[in-house]
Order: structure tokens, then sequence, then C-alpha cells
């Protein structure tokens, strides 16, 4: 099973692909929208994606935008905010 990941923060991409390799999962991990989009365009097939909503270039949901416009493979959103209300 392939997951694909698109996370900014590297010690969050670190725990999920450690934890996830070590169940048999192959991760592919991208840490910005620019180059997520562009693997999402190169055919490649994924069966889980992972997305983060706040990327340095824009937005997990623009990211999610470009994977339905190919497929329906199930999508789950990750994200962290330390900001105090």
């Amino acid at each position: 099973m392939k997951v694909f990941i698109v996370e900014d923060d590297p010690i969050i991409v670190e725990g999920l692909t450690i934890a996830l390799s070590g169940e048999g999962y192959e991760v592919s991990s991208f840490d910005n929208m620019t180059d997520a989009i562009e693997e999402i365009n190169s055919e490649a097939h994924y069966d889980v994606c992972l997305l983060d909503v706040n990327l340095p270039d824009g937005d997990g949901f623009r990211v999610c935008k470009a994977i339905r416009a190919k497929s329906d493979v199930p999508v789950i959103f990750l994200t962290a905010c330390d900001d105090e209300i």
C-alpha cells in the first residue's frame, strides 16, 4: 500500500514515515504544494493521501483539488496548530 504525505514539518514527516514504514506501507513525502501537485500530475498511484492544511507555498486544499481531478483516493487532512487562543 502506497501513502502520499504532504507535510512541511520534517519531524512530523519522520514520525509518520517511521510508523507507516514499520507497518509495511510505502511512503512518499513532499514538503510543499508545488512538488506535491507535480507528483500527482505524473500519474503516480497512491492508496491514501495525508495532507497538511498549511504549506509554505499554498495549502492542502489545493492539493486535494488536484488529487480529486484525477482520483477518488481517500484523503485525510492532518494539521497542527501551536497558537494559543
